[in-house]
């Protein structure tokens, strides 16, 4: 067997048994349980030892605290983890997982979103080189409170994908985001940008998530335009009304494939110039309380 699915029942403590003679096990889905008790830490250490052929491990929705960091070193063949929907916080049981860090040196995604993970965060992440996608979405998390935030770009150089959204970042953190070597897809939406920065030298971010902000200043939005190879950009019920584009490098873009403006408040006279996008194929105005001229 590869994988199994064991999500939503009601295993609590003393699970290791169930997986006797399962040892080419690939794949494991243990979310929805009731895995949350120190009999269950136990068990994940005994499990390692015998999954040792383990690549994805799911363990959302368990009420984990940050003691399950410590028990999950063991795994050392694993590629995904998830722990999203927990209550992890990164202020203790951290420790015990920023000492072995290489011990899951193949991990490439983690999923820790909807915690309350706070500033202590990159003492995980600094260690994870193999990493590609990270979601940090649904947190309490803010760059400037974040300690060795400014560093992780160097630590973390194969990341490709980063989920940031409905956070606490700020204009001030943009320049630390924008130094990630092989980010290609990067969500900020619902956080607390109001574009008085640019978003420079992601050069090979091709998808980008700008939903539910409040932008003010043009800044940002003038700078999209000189992403090389960005396709599709989302600002799905973003406040843009404060903003002035019409004769900036917004429009200059000429990879731009899919345009998602839903429930925005673009200003109705740039809807023509959207029509320089050359590369366009994609364009969604779905709620956005039209009467005017549609783009070309």
């Amino acid at each position: 067997m590869n994988a199994l699915d064991l999500s939503g029942n009601r295993f609590s403590n003393n699970f290791v048994s169930c997986f006797n003679g399962l040892s080419s096990l690939r794949s494991l889905d243990l979310s929805s349980n009731l895995l949350k008790g120190s009999a269950d830490f136990h068990g994940f250490k005994v499990l390692s030892s015998r999954l040792r052929k383990l690549e994805s491990l799911r363990l959302k929705m368990n009420g984990y605290n940050d003691r399950i960091f410590s028990t999950l070193t063991g795994f050392s063949s694993l590629k995904s983890l998830d722990l999203s929907y927990n209550q992890l916080t990164g202020s203790a049981g951290f420790n015990a997982f920023q000492l072995q860090p290489m011990r899951l040196g193949k991990l490439e995604n983690l999923y820790l979103s909807r915690n309350q993970l706070n500033s202590n965060i990159s003492s995980i992440l600094s260690g994870l080189l193999s990493l590609k996608s990270l979601d940090l979405s649904y947190n309490m998390l803010r760059g400037s409170n974040i300690n060795g935030f400014e560093a992780l770009p160097s630590k973390l150089r194969k990341l490709e994908s980063l989920d940031l959204s409905y956070n606490r970042f700020n204009d001030n953190d943009l320049s630390y985001l924008c130094e990630f070597p092989s980010l290609k897809s990067l969500n900020l939406s619902g956080n607390m940008f109001l574009g008085s920065t640019t978003i420079n030298g992601l050069r090979k971010l091709e998808v980008l998530s700008l939903n539910e902000l409040t932008i003010i200043g043009s800044t940002l939005l003038l700078s999209l335009g000189a992403l090389p190879s960005l396709r599709t950009l989302s600002l799905k019920e973003t406040n843009l009304s404060g903003t002035s584009i019409s004769q900036g490098s917004f429009f200059n873009s000429t990879t731009l494939e899919e345009l998602i403006l839903d429930g925005s408040s673009f200003p109705t006279n740039n809807l023509q110039n959207i029509g320089a996008f050359s590369a366009l194929k994609i364009l969604s105005l779905s709620g956005c309380d039209l009467n005017s001229t549609l783009p070309a």
